[in-house]
């Protein structure tokens, strides 16, 4: 019958104890170092998003300051980061860097019927009742509008034809045989740059419109367009 020697097999024991427990400091090790790598990319990547909402609200200001909002590399810092901001038609895209981390956004910017403010409080009629004038308008963000057609449309109609608009100094609209109500009218474009009040001095028709309300609706050189109806007009 073999005799074991419990010497030795507590030798073996104590052997695979300390292996194991050199095994189970390595994983320990591992997986601190891992958690602290990942607490780290997390801290870095949320710094990165704030940069990134810093850059929008940065955009949007030089937006409404009708300035573009476009920062090439390497950007503005912000918060320990970057930002640097890129624009294609509408789109404008803000990418934020703190460190390894990097976080993108895009948003649309604001059409230019969004930045154009239109006010028929005070119109005039007058001329026998059919010419209005002291209608304004004005920009209120982006760098400038662009108006490229006006339609009016009037109620009750009675065949009137509009024949002429002219803003400031200049008509955009002449057309002595006139237009119908609903006429989508090709008007000479006229660009506001400035954050002024633009007139228009002069919406003229062929015949008496008192008591008449009005339809405007104009379209901008990105598409969009704006309306407002104003009346029943009384001189």
């Amino acid at each position: 019958m073999k005799i074991f020697n419990k010497k030795g097999v507590s030798t073996i024991a104590a052997l695979f104890v300390l292996l194991s427990m050199v095994a189970m400091g390595g994983v320990i090790t591992y997986l601190v170092a891992a958690g602290e790598e990942s607490r780290a990319g997390h801290f870095l990547a949320t710094r990165a998003f704030y940069v990134t909402q810093a850059g929008i609200e940065y955009g949007v200001r030089k937006i409404y300051e009708a300035a573009s909002p476009a920062v090439p590399s390497p950007g503005v810092s912000f918060g320990g980061g970057t930002f640097t901001i890129s624009q294609a038609a509408r789109t404008i895209t803000v990418t934020g860097t703190v460190g390894d981390a990097v976080r993108s956004h895009s948003v649309d910017s604001p059409t230019e019927a969004d930045c154009t403010l239109i006010d028929t409080s005070n119109y005039n009629l007058s001329h026998d009742g059919d010419d209005i004038s002291s209608i304004t308008f004005r920009k209120i963000c982006l760098t400038q509008i662009t108006v490229t057609q006006m339609q009016f449309s009037w109620d009750p109609d009675g065949a009137e034809r509009i024949e002429r608009i002219r803003i400031e100094s200049t008509t955009i609209y002449n057309n002595p045989a006139g237009a119908p109500s609903g006429t989508l009218l090709d008007v000479a474009d006229y660009t506001a740059t400035t954050g002024n009040n633009n007139v228009i001095n002069d919406i003229e028709w062929d015949n008496d419109m008192e008591g008449k309300t009005v339809t405007m609706t104009w379209t901008f050189a990105d598409n969009t367009t704006k309306t407002v109806t104003f009346g029943p007009l009384e001189e």
